[in-house]
């Protein structure tokens, strides 16, 4: 359970792809974003992420991926603690998008991956950093296990300047620990991406695009030793929470359910001097509901974020640019209710809504702007280098008992990389990064330890661990063979994170692609 949504998250990444915590926190990118070339160069479009026209701009008109992908990280004293200290995941994952030029675009991609999260605790429930801050936790922890699967497919038909296209994801997920006590996930996720893109004369693109998003996540909590019971935390932000389990109670029960919408349109340019904008505008609430205990919670969260992006090719050299920025605001809303009876004669109650009261604030902003020189120096060699800035600010309030927590920090970093290709096609690719983060800024203000064992045991090491200065380096290299049509991909990338207090993670991964 996070107490500073998007901070924990970036720092949950902390070795980029290098690791993967578990499907609560992805660190594998979602399907269509692992192109032909992802090692070397990035890619600095990402309007194809946003709607299914996007396809229409990229360089490449076609690209059928088949993937695997095995990932182990380690962590002492870089993890929060609903982070666990260490885990692994493994990924398979077909993918692919075709463009005929005027007559039709088509995306699919279909994914399952599983996962093992080890030594996690003060967290029950998936996707934490989406439904924080009224999660469900208990201070026992363990092995958090999970499966994903995700589907999803997209068509855009050309009428004369105009591309109409509609795209569908589902995720569905299931994670389970099997030690008491038990905590049993069930996830749906189902998206409906519609987008609509106007070619404009000399390379010129608009477009618009939408995205509704429906989700829903059942948590269901036992324990099966006899005689035995456990105490369960329902969190309320900055480590304040309601406690659940007298000693007669084996079970808990509580759903999810949220509402996502986007809306966002972007502006592309190909040619010499190409570039690319978006803007979107996404609105999200979750409604969170029990059965014998009701008090739901509510929470909304509107969004509004950009990206630019720009690339000048210069013969075999290239210099690309892109700048992306957001900032939300969620507020928590705690709901009472009564229970009264409905029928005198059959004596059934039915519960009675008292009142809503704005119980939590979060506020966050984050900005990131890299920039990368591609220099080809013959037509078989190419070196690149890139620079990237990011600056983060994140401020949760609980309005009565008024307590806070604030986190800002600023992270730095340089890569470079080389490729080369052999006489037959053949390419490798080389990469190392070198990354160091530290604080612009932190407060805390919170209940007294020693009567919360939720500040006591969650949210102080959080907190601790959301301000430590770290210094990353990561390394990579793929070799990728040509053969009459395919291409074979072997890649490789592990990196190392050491901070203050004697904190460490690390973090491999390896993986084999085919391209058709």
């Amino acid at each position: 359970m996070s107490a500073i949504r998007p901070i924990a998250f970036l720092l949950g990444t902390l070795a980029a792809s290098l690791s993967a915590p578990t499907g609560q926190a992805q660190t594998f990118p979602k399907a269509g974003e692992v192109l032909r070339d992802s090692l070397g160069a990035r890619v600095w479009q990402v309007g194809y992420r946003m709607t299914p026209t996007g396809y229409a701009t990229l360089e490449r008109s076609r690209d059928t991926q088949l993937s695997m992908r095995y990932a182990y990280w380690d962590s002492e004293g870089l993890n929060a603690p609903f982070e666990g200290e260490g885990g692994e995941r493994l990924r398979i994952e077909a993918s692919g998008y075709g463009v005929q030029k005027d007559k039709s675009i088509y995306c699919a991609s279909a994914s399952f991956s599983t996962g093992t999260l080890r030594r996690s605790s003060w967290n029950d429930v998936c996707d934490v950093w989406m439904l924080y801050p009224y999660t469900v936790a208990d201070a026992t922890g363990g092995d958090y296990l999970d499966e994903e699967y995700f589907l999803s497919g997209g068509y855009a038909r050309y009428f004369g300047t105009h591309v109409l296209g509609l795209r569908v994801e589902y995720t569905g997920r299931i994670a389970f620990r099997g030690a008491d006590p038990r905590p049993k996930n069930t996830v749906s996720d189902l998206s409906f991406n519609p987008g609509w893109s106007l070619r404009l004369g000399r390379g010129h693109t608009l477009g618009l695009f939408a995205k509704y998003r429906y989700y829903k996540q059942h948590v269901g909590i036992s324990v099966e030793e006899p005689g035995r019971s456990y105490t369960f935390y329902r969190m309320r932000g900055v480590g304040l929470f309601d406690r659940m389990f007298s000693k007669g109670d084996t079970s808990f029960g509580r759903y999810y359910f949220s509402d996502e919408a986007t809306v966002g349109g972007l502006w592309e340019k190909s040619g010499r001097n190409a570039f690319e904008a978006v803007l979107y505008f996404r609105y999200r609430s979750v409604r969170t509901e029990e059965s014998d205990n009701r008090i739901p919670f509510l929470t909304r969260r509107p969004e509004i974020g950009l990206h630019a992006g720009y690339c000048r090719t210069m013969g075999a050299s290239a210099l690309t640019a892109s700048l992306q920025g957001a900032y939300g605001r969620q507020q928590g809303w705690e709901r009472t209710y009564e229970r009264v009876t409905a029928d005198e004669q059959t004596q059934v109650q039915v519960w009675r809504f008292l009142s809503q009261t704005l119980r939590d604030e979060i506020s966050s902003a984050h900005a990131r702007l890299r920039v990368e020189y591609l220099q080809g120096l013959s037509p078989q060699l190419s070196l690149w280098y890139a620079a990237c800035g990011e600056y983060r600010y994140d401020r949760e309030q609980f309005t009565s008992p008024l307590y806070h927590m604030q986190v800002s920090f600023l992270r730095l970093g340089a890569e470079t990389g080389l490729r080369r290709e052999g006489t037959k096609g053949n390419r490798m690719e080389l990469r190392m990064a070198a990354w160091h983060k530290t604080g612009t800024g932190s407060s805390i203000a919170c209940a007294e330890a020693e009567n919360e064992i939720g500040v006591r045991e969650m949210l102080l090491p959080l907190y601790e661990y959301l301000t430590r200065d770290y210094t990353l380096a990561e390394a990579g290299a793929a070799y990728t063979f040509v053969r009459r049509g395919f291409e074979l991909k072997v890649h490789t990338e592990g990196g190392y994170a050491f901070g203050n207090g004697g904190s460490r993670r690390w973090g491999i991964s390896a993986g084999i692609s085919v391209f058709l």
